[in-house]
């Protein structure tokens, strides 16, 4: 089975649901904590997508974990993928989900990686002037590469800036041996 297909379709079908319940934003902000949740505890996901679990066993699990934290929407819909066999790409529908809603909502991703750590304070600035430059609405992320010695590289949709210093070196160390 072409599992990037099945995503897509239920992806869509869960964004024009809850766009039609007027639920949309709500879906929007519980997929983003329940991927969280996912990156953070792998577990999750074995287990929704082990096919030794019964059916019964994922949906409680489910109940257990998510109703009450997230909107009936969510809680609905996850329910009703598992009871169709397709908990082992729920990941992928919610990760297809929220690429959806960004793009049909003029939101552009941006991941900025630094050699250091930024502070939340840091990374909303620099959310603000890349907003602001391009003029879009971002979503932006941070992570950490010491391997970068120094500077930033900067990754908004399909397009990379480097202005990193260990770019910098390797452009040196071409033009040296060239």
């Amino acid at each position: 089975m072409n599992t990037g297909l099945i995503a897509r379709r239920y992806a869509t079908a869960l964004y024009e649901y809850s766009s039609a319940k007027n639920t949309l934003g709500n879906v929007f902000e519980d997929v983003q904590m329940i991927r969280q949740q996912f990156e953070a505890n792998e577990g999750c996901v074995r287990f929704l997508s082990s096919p030794l679990k019964k059916t019964s066993e994922k949906v409680a699990f489910v109940e257990t974990v998510f109703k009450g934290n997230v909107c009936e929407t969510t809680f609905g819909f996850m329910t009703f993928v598992i009871r169709k066999g397709r908990g082992e790409v729920i990941s992928e529908i919610f990760r297809v989900f929220e690429d959806l809603y960004k793009s049909r909502n003029g939101i552009y991703s941006v991941c900025i990686t630094t050699a250091i750590p930024l502070s939340e304070a840091k990374i909303s600035e620099y959310a603000e002037i890349i907003s602001r430059k391009l003029n879009v609405k971002t979503d932006v992320s941070s992570k950490c590469d010491p391997s970068l010695i120094g500077g930033m590289v900067v990754r908004v949709g399909d397009k990379q800036l480097d202005g990193s210093i260990a770019r910098r070196l390797k452009e040196i160390e071409k033009q040296l041996t060239a």
